[in-house]
């Protein structure tokens, strides 16, 4: 929060006007009740309005509500507050108008890392996997911009510009595979760059005829053989294994069921989801941010029910580290670090099997017992059939060979 010409927009202020009165009350953290179900965290301030010629009650969450943590969200709250309150007590005003920021009260940023963590300033409302990209862009542009001695700003041209996509596309290799970049990890990073070389224009920093990342292309991405579904074999083999431990035991068990995402949706799941024969997946999760129910199946709801979940607050995250229901969700990769010893164990390891492949299974045997598309698409959260059959299709389905065998002969 310390580049003054980035915080300015996000905060809709403009710097002190000659002759408009230094009036405002300071910022503060507004909690919602523990009984307000869903209740947003907010800050709130009081502050002279440029438009409307009188000071004005203003509320922002910024980034609070996506952090999941309660001290580091409440550290987070104290931060924004420290940075209002400083614009307070030096006379900016709240406009609404886009205002260009007085070239005094803005930064002299020169370096491409000092460009690079303004222009990150800007992300920070994003959810934790937006922010991820940008983050791992930055950690492989930065360290090569070092080494090439790409420095400073001027130094970022669209010949090293080139180069350094050269760098991207045929050299780096991946910290978590060791192997160069997938087709749709560089779309993703490249999307990034061009985002930023744009802020960077209307900051400035940029001339529009010599953007460096210009020569950026969008990357064919074929079939992808990742998150693999598994057999009906594999699957009796690691639930086997996976019983040890009943927790992981009733999360795979929630993958192939409902269908839901391993990370964003399941993991995150909190007791008060849980209906009597559904679960709510909560829009913040919902991976089209609009929330939706999944059917829970017999089998599954005696599993609910033998670990007595229901009983718990409804407050509480399903998966935690206690083994049960808790106030804190597992971290990011905890089941998948159970997954993997598993998958060793059972000769399956560096095959694209990941907890994705439940998801995949549980679609697969539905399909097969049913051949009902629409409770594919509903449990899926689909918003059309074609949505489901092209899913299906990618899973190998749908593919009737037999179908021209039973064509009629022409003249009968």
């Amino acid at each position: 929060m310390s580049d003054l010409g980035t915080l300015l927009p996000l905060l809709q202020m403009v710097a002190p006007v000659p002759g408009v009165p230094l009036a405002y009350k300071p910022a503060t953290l507004v909690k919602p009740s523990k009984e307000a179900k869903g209740g947003r965290w907010l800050i709130v301030w009081w502050q002279y309005s440029t438009e409307e010629g009188k000071v004005v009650r203003r509320r922002q969450g910024f980034d609070l509500n996506s952090i999941t943590d309660r001290k580091s969200r409440e550290k987070r709250g104290s931060e924004w507050c420290t940075a209002i309150n400083t614009l307070l007590k030096a006379g900016y005003l709240y406009s609404t108008q886009p205002v260009a920021t007085p070239a005094e009260a803005r930064p002299l940023l020169t370096t491409v890392e000092e460009v690079w963590a303004a222009f990150l300033l800007t992300k920070q409302t994003l959810s934790k996997g937006g922010k991820s990209n940008y983050k791992g862009i930055g950690d492989i542009l930065l360290p090569w911009c070092q080494q090439q001695r790409v420095t400073q700003l001027t130094d970022l041209t669209p010949p090293s510009g080139k180069s350094f996509l050269d760098y991207l596309r045929h050299t780096h290799l991946s910290a978590l595979t060791g192997k160069p970049l997938s087709a749709k990890s560089t779309n993703n990073y490249g999307f990034c760059l061009k985002t930023f070389q744009g802020w960077a224009v209307e900051q400035g920093y940029f001339r529009p005829e010599a953007l460096p990342f210009a020569s950026m292309k969008k990357a064919k991405t074929g079939k992808s053989e990742h998150h693999k579904p598994y057999s009906q074999a594999q699957l009796t083999a690691i639930l086997e294994v996976a019983q040890a431990d009943p927790q992981f035991y009733l999360y795979l068990h929630f993958l192939y069921y409902t269908f839901a995402r391993p990370r964003r949706e399941v993991r995150l799941l909190r007791v008060r989801d849980l209906r009597e024969a559904a679960l709510w997946i909560a829009p913040a999760h919902d991976k089209n941010r609009v929330g939706r129910f999944c059917d829970i199946p017999p089998h599954l709801n005696t599993l609910i029910d033998q670990a007595g979940l229901r009983a718990f607050p409804p407050d509480y995250y399903l998966f935690s580290r206690q083994g049960q229901p808790g106030p804190t969700p597992v971290g990011f990769n905890y089941f998948y670090r159970k997954l993997v010893p598993i998958l060793q164990q059972l000769g399956l390891s560096d095959q694209h099997y990941t907890l994705y492949g439940f998801k995949h299974s549980g679609n697969i045997q539905l399909w097969l017992a049913t051949k009902d598309l629409r409770a594919i698409q509903k449990q899926n959260g689909h918003t059309t059939m074609a949505m489901s059959e092209t899913y299906l299709r990618g899973l190998g389905l749908l593919q009737n060979d037999q179908a021209l065998a039973h064509f009629p002969r022409m003249g009968g």
